[in-house]
């Protein structure tokens, strides 16, 4: 899955939110966008970097206290 990395391209999100509450549906749009990419990760088999990159969204999520839990993809 190529996720864009090279791309240098700026981009923008516009959303409207139906229930008139924009930070819930940023919110769930980043922790959508976090457990796919992590899924990427944990999926690709050509990844030298995985077990590093894995580790950094521990620590990252350890240091936020609006993570609550880690989604494993094997679970």
């Amino acid at each position: 899955m190529d996720m864009g990395i090279n791309n240098t391209k700026p981009h923008t999100l516009i959303f409207h939110s139906s229930k008139e509450d924009p930070f819930g549906s940023i919110r769930d749009l980043k922790g959508f966008t976090a457990r796919k990419m992590i899924k990427s990760i944990e999926a690709n088999q050509q990844e030298s970097r995985k077990e590093w990159l894995i580790w950094m969204f521990e620590r990252a999520g350890k240091k936020n206290s609006n993570v609550t839990k880690r989604h494993r993809s094997d679970s």
